[in-house]
């Protein structure tokens, strides 16, 4: 590829008194960086570059700069992975916090170190002042994605309480149009274009989990981009929890992407020689439209060692919960099984109402043993049918919650996730379940490792129903960042312990999608539509985040 082909393709943000120029990329794309001031500023991010590019990069620099703007700072202050306000930067900084007193809130980083092995260039600055160290991280992966993160780390010898740490992408100015995300239960991945030439379009999810609301996926392309013409940049926070994206065009015309954990106010505070790692962002690039950009996201999640494959393929299941919701009869059960099996289906999973005093929603959530009410004998009896009908039995659970009317919170309400200082808003009947608390996260691993171990179950449906309000971990501070940590340690803890286990992320339909949780399972639950036409258009926009494959759909 020619140098003068690659100029218009370039993502430009950089001063260049006296730039250190690093390059990562292969036969997909390119990445041109400048280190010198100790955090990564793309300044080319792109088509791949030919080797005729790569010897002159000083010249890609050279033919992208810009000149200064009356009015402003003498230096342009770069768009990097972080931007900071201490360098000058005004666009929303990448990082945010204070020591007490609200003293150095606002730290300039130096290069300490920079090297970059197999397509990854690592990079760590240090403020020396307000005793931080910002490591930060890119990676082109074989797929077609560029990776990026950043580790913060407090090496003073008081306390860092940090409000924000965000990956910041630049965009093209030649960028004008932009794509995002909404959504509501059953009404998950709605598509919407608009304008990006000024201002600054925004998502902040307090939900507590990837959220229906707002998809953590955006999209700027040229203006006459489709499916297969035009450049394309997206970003995707491979997040679970809470998040705020932001896509902005700066006063002089830059454009850049921000991508991050939403933290609430005290959540994140970072004794001496703690670190906070953030949520990784996955970038695509396409020359030719979105399909190509969304494939390189497919790729990624089919990258998975325990992804579904032509050798190991998704199996057709029957769901029990639109048949007989709380309704648990053996009799009834069974023969809903032979139904299935005459219909080709592969897998029986047994939905809400197997466990506890779980007879309606008002109770049971958190006593995740098998109700001899319900079952006196297991659920021996109607594993075995179905089995002996050729098919494997999975299971509905639903960990992070707990009702109040339940052993478990009888026993224990000191482990739910709220403050006891007020009244808990309840959603669904409940509460969640605080898994952050050792104790909480022990009992729960307990009795789903118990379930798994003395029943031949092959599949779990882990559901979560409830958004995170006023979510107060047991020392009083913010709790959600804990929560999906837990999370995240709980599903990898059970899979380690059962390995023969796949699982379903799920929470109320499709709230709950990302490429972390997908790490950790092998598929998710979609949504809770089942009107052809709607979810026509649910799946289209859910796959431009996720292969097909992975999407769960009921066919009723």
């Amino acid at each position: 590829m020619d140098l003068q082909q690659t100029v218009p393709c370039a993502v430009v943000s950089t001063q260049l008194t006296h730039p250190i120029l690093k390059h990562i990329g292969d036969s997909r794309q390119s990445v041109v960086c400048d280190v010198s001031s100790g955090v990564p500023t793309i300044i080319y991010w792109g088509a791949p570059l030919n080797e005729a590019s790569l010897v002159n990069l000083d010249v890609i620099a050279l033919a992208t700069a810009r000149p200064n703007m009356p009015g402003v700072t003498d230096a342009i202050n770069a768009i990097s992975l972080v931007p900071c306000h201490g360098d000058g930067a005004t666009m929303r900084p990448g990082i945010g916090g204070h020591r007490p007193g609200g003293r150095h809130w606002a730290p300039r980083f130096s290069p300490i170190s920079c090297e970059v092995v197999d397509q990854q260039l690592i990079s760590i600055a240090r403020d020396d002042v307000a005793q931080l160290e910002l490591e930060t991280k890119l990676v082109c992966s074989a797929w077609g994605t560029l990776h990026a993160s950043a580790i913060l780390r407090n090496i003073g010898e008081s306390r860092y309480l940090l409000t924000n740490l965000t990956i910041t992408l630049p965009v093209i100015e030649s960028a004008t149009q932009l794509l995002t995300f909404s959504g509501r239960w059953a009404r998950e991945a709605q598509l919407h274009r608009r304008d990006f030439v000024d201002g600054a379009w925004t998502a902040e999810n307090r939900t507590g989990r990837t959220s229906h609301e707002h998809l953590p996926l955006i999209f700027a392309t040229e203006r006459f981009a489709d499916e297969w013409n035009g450049q394309v940049w997206g970003a995707h926070l491979a997040w679970s929890g809470n998040s705020v994206l932001l896509a902005e065009v700066l006063p002089d015309g830059r454009k850049y992407m921000q991508l991050g954990e939403l933290l609430h106010a005290g959540e994140l505070c970072l004794e001496p020689g703690e670190s906070y790692a953030t949520p990784e962002v996955i970038g695509v690039w396409s020359g030719n439209g979105l399909n190509a950009a969304t494939h390189a996201l497919h790729r990624n999640v089919r990258s998975r060692a325990h992804h579904p494959t032509v050798l190991r393929p998704r199996k057709v299941m029957l769901n029990t919960w639109e048949a007989v919701y709380f309704d648990h009869d053996l009799s009834r059960l069974c023969a809903l099984a032979d139904v299935a099996a005459n219909v080709g289906v592969e897998r029986f999973v047994l939905d809400d109402g197997w466990f506890g005093s779980r007879r309606n929603d008002k109770s049971g959530l958190g006593d995740w043993f098998v109700s001899p009410d319900v079952y006196p004998n297991g659920l021996a009896p109607l594993i075995s049918h179905v089995h002996k009908l050729g098919m494997d039995f999975g299971i509905w659970v639903e960990p992070e919650m707990v009702n109040p009317d339940s052993d478990l919170f009888r026993a224990h309400p000191e482990w739910v996730l709220m403050s006891p200082s007020y009244e808990p808003v309840l959603a669904r009947n409940q509460l969640v379940l605080n898994l952050a608390h050792p104790d909480a996260y022990a009992h729960i691993y307990r009795q789903l490792d118990a379930l798994l171990t003395e029943n031949d179950i092959a599949y779990v449906k882990w559901d979560m129903n409830r958004a995170h309000v006023h979510a107060t971990g047991s020392d009083g501070a913010a709790g959600t960042h804990n929560q999906t940590r837990a999370v995240y340690q709980l599903i990898d803890q059970l899979r380690v312990a059962h390995p023969h286990v796949e699982i379903e992320s799920c929470a109320s339909g499709g709230g709950r999608i990302d490429h972390e949780i997908l790490r950790r399972t092998e598929r998710v639950w979609t949504s809770d539509c089942n009107d052809a036409l709607e979810r026509q258009i649910i799946q289209r926009g859910t796959s431009m985040l996720v292969p097909l494959e992975v999407m769960g759909a009921h066919i009723v």
